[in-house]
């Protein structure tokens, strides 16, 4: 009888070692063929470039500020005028005048000339305008149909996460 019992034991101890060799194998095919699918996915994407000729627009400002001043007569009029003001003349300034004080207005031609030609030289600017075209790349996404190779690894990998899932559950309710 202690042959027997031997036989069995050395056969159950087979059989113990061919479903280990059996576990590691499935275990290691279901790491490849995680492995894989997931380089197959990170692998499968791509975008179409495409290059638009934009215009270059180009803005120069040019600001005259070389002038020359021509006058017909060496002599100039120099014209001064001192004159006391009115309360309305005042109220266009907003001077308010109390206990009869008086308010005095110079006025001069030569300092009215000269802000007159500064305001002309202020208003004689140019704006100069230049365009030139050029392309550009533009990087469009364009939605594309997968292969029957990409929709095979799509759906393999639906169903290597399934297997993980229930593998995962079967060993949580095991123990």
């Amino acid at each position: 009888m202690s042959n027997i019992d031997d036989i069995t034991t050395k056969e159950r101890a087979d059989e113990m070692r061919l479903a280990i060799i059996i576990y590691h194998i499935a275990k290691w095919t279901v790491l490849v063929l995680i492995a894989s699918l997931i380089i197959g996915a990170l692998c499968s994407c791509s975008t179409q470039q495409e290059i638009v000729p934009i215009p270059e627009i180009h803005e120069q400002h040019h600001w005259h500020t070389d002038s020359v001043h021509e006058t017909d007569s060496i002599i100039r009029e120099t014209q001064t005028t001192i004159m006391q003001l009115d309360s309305a003349a005042m109220a266009q300034y907003g001077i308010t005048l109390k206990n009869a004080e008086r308010a005095w207005l110079v006025k001069s031609k030569e300092l009215e000339r000269q802000i007159q030609q500064l305001m002309q030289l202020s208003q004689t600017k140019d704006t100069v305008r230049d365009s030139i075209p050029y392309p550009v790349e533009v990087i469009k996404e364009v939605p594309a149909e997968l292969s029957w190779w990409q929709g095979l690894l799509v759906r393999l990998g639906y169903i290597a996460l399934a297997i993980v899932i229930i593998y995962l559950i079967y060993l949580r309710f095991k123990r």
